[in-house]
């Protein structure tokens, strides 16, 4: 063997030995921070929280530091870095706009509160409620009052993260590459915006009026538009309560009374989905929000905070069909792959719509999602109300169409 060929498999075997030191600190790392979340879960805290409502961006202080000085204001984002002094400590929170310096002391948030501000990591994310001051070396910062968990991040941030520039590991983990570059995530934001005002004006431009005729009918778009749980609907167009449902014997009982088909796969609240696409949709005419919508049919949904057999999600109907959907992004990555595994086992038993498991957004969850909300509107179907057209083939240009068979 000849020195340079010696010299680079010398190197090769270094990288290797590398990269399996470099997962074995990752791996410990997130040991670390599950260990942390399960401590964040014995105080009762929910290591995943809900909505925050904020009334600044960290750019708002920023700029206007003279106006805002002493205020109290709340602000939402990742903690990108940590520096602690013994009962103070100091964190950099980056929200969508900018990094602010934020200030944790023990004698203002409390020795439980602070012992729980020692439960952070870098990559959480946090709301934080606090005055605006600045510092001896004039830095503009907020001293914290009090704090919110709302996204656990399981996953380190990569050491480098601040020369993300591989455009593979850009494109391939987006999710890191709008935590780490703001004009990355500015364009995305640019983006939603120019898509909302394309769609809201195209709306205000063709309605003129909340009040449409579709297939003789009718429609009253005017919000607010009505509501009921999907157990309410069931109940009020079936003549059954699913709230008294305990068992998957009941639930097959009445699906069988009702001749509404099931597979034996499903849970009460597959059934309950069953029952009510047969026999409540069709009367959805008027529009109407659906929600409630059991777990089991909504493997990306968070759960509701006061129900876990349901969760946090919508689906909007007009003239009995379904135009939008909407729920709370499921955020826990550990939930997320218990209901990944569990839709791949009714995959497996031959449920054709179920998710496979995506190992790669679990990866994406571990890093820390805020509490989001996702929503899905049909164009094409809007746009049948609106034109009054019977088919979505009739607003579609060039429809999916079965293959012709000739004719001798």
């Amino acid at each position: 063997m000849i020195r340079g060929e010696k010299e680079v498999m010398q190197h090769e075997e270094l990288e290797e030995l590398n990269q399996e030191l470099n997962k074995e600190e990752l791996h410990e790392q997130m040991k670390v921070r599950h260990s942390k979340m399960k401590n964040i879960s014995e105080l009762g805290i929910e290591p995943y929280g809900r909505n925050f409502k904020t009334t600044n961006h960290t750019n708002d202080i920023l700029d206007n530091f003279e106006q805002l000085k002493g205020q109290t204001v709340r602000l939402a984002g990742r903690i990108m870095s940590i520096r602690g002094h013994g009962k103070a400590s100091f964190a950099h929170l980056m929200d969508m706009k900018e990094k602010l310096q934020i200030y944790f002391r023990q004698d203002t948030l409390g020795e439980a509160a602070y012992k729980e501000f020692q439960l952070l990591d870098i990559g959480d994310i946090i709301g934080v409620e606090g005055e605006v001051f600045k510092t001896q070396k004039g830095e503009i910062s907020l001293k914290v009052i009090k704090f919110t968990f709302l996204a656990k991040a399981l996953r380190p941030l990569p050491e480098k993260w601040h020369g993300l520039k591989d455009v593979e590991i850009r494109y391939r983990q987006r999710y890191l590459d709008l935590i780490v570059n703001p004009q990355v995530r500015e364009n995305f934001i640019i983006r939603s915006k120019i898509i909302q005002k394309v769609i809201s004006n195209l709306a205000e431009e063709i309605l003129g009026s909340m009040k449409i005729t579709y297939q003789e009918q009718e429609i009253d778009l005017t919000p607010p538009w009505n509501r009921l749980t999907m157990t309410e609907a069931v109940k009020k167009y079936a003549g059954v309560d699913f709230t008294e449902v305990k068992t998957i014997e009941e639930a097959r009982k009445i699906a069988n009374s009702l001749e509404v088909k099931y597979e034996n796969k499903q849970g009460i609240g597959g059934i309950l989905n069953n029952i009510f696409e047969e026999t409540a949709e069709k009367h959805l005419v008027q529009p109407t929000f659906i929600i409630g919508h059991p777990t089991e049919i909504s493997p990306l949904a968070k759960r509701n905070k006061f129900n876990p057999e349901i969760t946090d999600r919508f689906e909007a109907f007009v003239f009995g069909r379904e135009i939008a959907n909407g729920f709370s992004e499921l955020n826990d990555p550990i939930d997320q792959h218990g209901r990944f595994a569990d839709q791949l086992t009714q995959r497996l038993a031959g449920d054709d719509e179920a998710h496979m498991m995506d190992e790669e957004y679990i990866t994406a969850l571990e890093y820390g999602l805020p509490p989001t909300g996702g929503l899905g509107i049909g164009i094409d179907r809007l746009v049948m109300f609106l034109t009054n057209s019977y088919s979505i083939r009739d607003v579609i240009l060039f429809p999916h169409m079965r293959h012709q068979t000739s004719k001798n």
